[in-house]
């Protein structure tokens, strides 16, 4: 997995991955605010012709 578009804007993180389903390519774009050791955000992206988000976070160890 690579990240891709990476952007960093303030404590505003937003990057790319590219995936591969079924033999069907798609691209999920995540974006979070950092605080402290904490990203917190949401990760968008179409599969199959419908719009679809999740929230995610990660928390350095």
């Amino acid at each position: 997995m690579e990240v891709k578009k990476p952007t960093l804007e303030g404590n505003k993180l937003t990057f790319d991955i590219e995936r591969e389903f079924n033999g069907r390519a798609f691209t999920m774009t995540y974006q979070g605010i950092i605080k402290a050791a904490e990203i917190s955000g949401w990760r968008m992206m179409e599969f199959n012709g419908s719009p679809r988000d999740r929230a995610w976070n990660a928390i350095r160890q």
